[in-house]
């Protein structure tokens, strides 16, 4: 374990638990390559704080799909390579399964892409798959039960405020917003002038058309402003 490494014990610049976590798993004590010392130098810092976010999902997800995610898995099978010079993975299945739960359950459909991604981290063979199934980490943003704020990326971005009364800025990319009855009253902006961006939103399962008002609010003065407001039959998100 690293529970009785003190954090500051690598230097300021890194968490030296984080740091002995993948000095653990890859076998090798780190060294700087421009002094030789094992305390990192700050750009050295912040890509060895980046690895181990990546390593930390990839353990995550590998719990997630033995246990929480086992049957979604499961659907991804074995098969002979075209050129019956070995066994590969199947998704064929896996991505049919995707596209039945995204009809029933946005929520499961974007945690089960995000765990994908992450299971094959380390896995440059499926790298391809991994693009197509998967979301990344960096592009997924799910909040919890308090008043969250989430900022995304310039990439085309998966944002879900979960509970609470959320501030929600996609920004750049072609991004997709999640809403689900109960989820409080979110603000959502959106300021990118790309005429390709097209962004969504999305409600979830028992939502429905005839449930939805729509308002417009246009603000003049200093704070101009063009809104539509979104509300709810019988609700009070």
């Amino acid at each position: 374990g690293v529970t009785d490494i003190a954090a500051d014990s690598r230097g300021e610049n890194i968490d030296a638990r984080q740091l002995s976590v993948l000095e653990k798993a890859t076998g090798e004590n780190y060294q700087n390559k421009v002094n030789g010392t094992t305390d990192p130098l700050k750009n050295a810092a912040v890509l060895l704080e980046d690895e181990y976010k990546h390593f930390s999902d990839f353990i995550e997800a590998s719990l997630l799909s033995q246990t929480l995610y086992r049957d979604d898995f499961a659907t991804i099978s074995l098969t002979m390579k075209s050129d019956y010079s070995g066994l590969t993975l199947n998704f064929d299945d896996f991505a049919s399964h995707l596209e039945s739960i995204k009809l029933t359950d946005v929520n499961e459909y974007l945690h089960l892409r995000k765990t994908f991604y992450a299971l094959f981290e380390y896995s440059p063979s499926y790298s391809d798959v991994r693009e197509q199934l998967g979301i990344p980490s960096e592009q997924s943003f799910f909040g919890d039960d308090g008043n969250n704020t989430f900022s995304g990326s310039k990439m085309n971005d998966y944002i879900w405020g979960n509970k609470g009364d959320d501030t929600l800025k996609g920004g750049y990319g072609s991004d997709t917003y999640l809403f689900n009855m109960g989820d409080g009253k979110d603000y959502i902006s959106e300021g990118s002038s790309n005429a390709g961006d097209i962004d969504t939103l999305r409600f979830g399962e028992g939502i429905n058309p005839e449930d939805v008002i729509l308002q417009r609010k246009i603000t003049t003065g200093l704070k101009a402003a063009d809104s539509l407001i979104i509300t709810f039959r019988d609700s009070t998100d």
